[in-house]
């Protein structure tokens, strides 16, 4: 006797029955306006909630859903934290994006209370952000996770979200702007937050850091983000992108880090991305660091890579810490008119060597370098230390009249690749 099949059986039921999975409920939308509207149950435009009641809108909209945060309606003046409980699923996050009357992605604009700046044309506008404050606007606690985060925008804020302390999975930002920040995406030495994806997200104006990959955060991906300090200044250690403690497996690819500034003290620091040697995994592709006070990439961190790279304008284009273990690979880089700001020296690359005879320093594996240009006097490769090497392939370097080109190792380093005919000066 022929077996009796369910012939109308889709193939996703099918493999969700075999799995032993559940179809996501049906998806939601909630709706999120300046002030209340009608009942302000957020069921539709009509009745709107405030942004106050924005988590219980995630809670509701539920898996897959949708919060519709009002673009259209005025600007959203917040200065107190919004604590973000509620979660998506895996595979199926609750979406909070900006939407005009027309459903059309459209950016609405989040207000804090630090105090308000106007983005200076050059350089010689940098201003001391130091008292600038600024309130969290959102403060994630434990159960949140699977939110999407798209077409919104941030100003005159402390921080966007603070992950402190938690553990958490799966976060989008997509297609957000930043404007006049303390911090951006917050984590601190408790952090557990893994999945993350920020994707053209541009920032404009901050102090003290944009995205922070501390804790054990893991398999973050800051994609085409062009993030701009705009000289502001008075935090110590300004950085577009910082890894700290063991938080491990970031990728940048695209975007650039530009404009980070620190003169609080006689070393001005400042730099554009900077790892930790607690750090592994921090991989940088056609991505481009200019204008900071100290370095472009600031690397100490294991089993990581610069591709594809362009460093400009930094004291220190290229600083590397790391390959105590294996070189470092710089590929296909290029480092174009270090330029000093407040102490120390200037340089291409700078590696830094062990404190002694008997200490490992670090090393770099560099192919097909395009070096330009630099302050008078520098030295264009500097090893800074014990047992240490930079092994150069494929340089290409034009010096202006009057630059150093040479090397300053210690016992057991070694600068390798440096042949006479690579050392041409530009044509008149």
């Amino acid at each position: 006797m022929p077996m009796n099949l369910n012939i109308g059986l889709s193939l996703t039921a099918l493999a969700m029955a075999m799995s032993g999975s559940e179809p996501p409920p049906p998806s939601e939308t909630r709706y999120v306006a300046p002030a209340v509207q009608g009942t302000g149950d957020g069921t539709s435009r009509a009745n709107a909630a405030a942004l106050a009641s924005i988590n219980t809108m995630i809670a509701e909209a539920g898996p897959g859903g949708t919060v519709a945060i009002a673009s259209h309606l005025g600007d959203y003046a917040q200065t107190t934290p919004i604590t973000l409980s509620a979660a998506g699923a895996a595979g199926n996050p609750v979406t909070i994006t900006g939407m005009n009357a027309a459903d059309e992605p459209t950016r609405p604009k989040f207000v804090g209370n630090r105090t308000a700046w106007v983005s200076p044309a050059t350089e010689a506008g940098a201003v001391n952000a130091a008292a600038y404050g600024g309130n969290t606007l959102f403060a994630a606690a434990a159960g949140i996770g699977h939110l999407a985060f798209k077409f919104l925008r941030f100003e005159r804020l402390g921080r966007i979200i603070d992950f402190s302390g938690i553990t958490a999975d799966g976060f989008l930002f997509e297609d957000c702007r930043g404007f006049n920040l303390h911090d951006g995406i917050y984590t601190n030495n408790l952090s557990a937050i893994t999945n993350l994806v920020v994707q053209r997200c541009p920032a404009t104006g901050f102090s003290k850091k944009f995205i922070r990959f501390h804790g054990a955060c893991a398999n973050w991906q800051v994609l085409d983000s062009h993030i701009d300090s705009r000289w502001q200044a008075g935090d110590n250690f300004a950085v577009g992108i910082e890894c700290a403690d063991t938080a491990h497996d970031l990728l940048i690819e695209g975007g650039s880090t530009v404009n980070c500034r620190d003169t609080l003290t006689s070393y001005f620091n400042g730099d554009g991305v900077v790892s930790e040697r607690t750090n592994r995994g921090i991989h940088i592709l056609n991505h481009a660091s200019n204008g900071h006070t100290d370095a472009g990439y600031d690397l100490k961190s294991e089993d990581s890579s610069v591709t594809g790279c362009a460093a400009r304008d930094n004291k220190r284009n290229f600083r590397i810490w790391g390959g105590l273990e294996t070189p470092i690979p710089l590929v296909g880089c290029s480092s174009i008119a270090p330029h000093g700001r407040g102490g120390g020296s200037v340089h291409h690359l700078w590696v830094d060597g062990g404190d002694d005879a008997g200490s490992p320093g670090g090393r770099v594996a560099v192919d097909g370098l395009v070096a330009s240009g630099g302050d008078e006097g520098m030295t264009a490769f500097y090893i800074d230390g014990f047992n240490s090497t930079i092994a150069l392939t494929g340089l290409d370097i034009t010096l202006s009249t009057g630059s150093v080109y040479k090397t300053s190792p210690a016992t057991g380093s070694t600068i390798t690749g440096l042949p006479v005919a690579t050392r041409h000066q530009p044509s008149s």
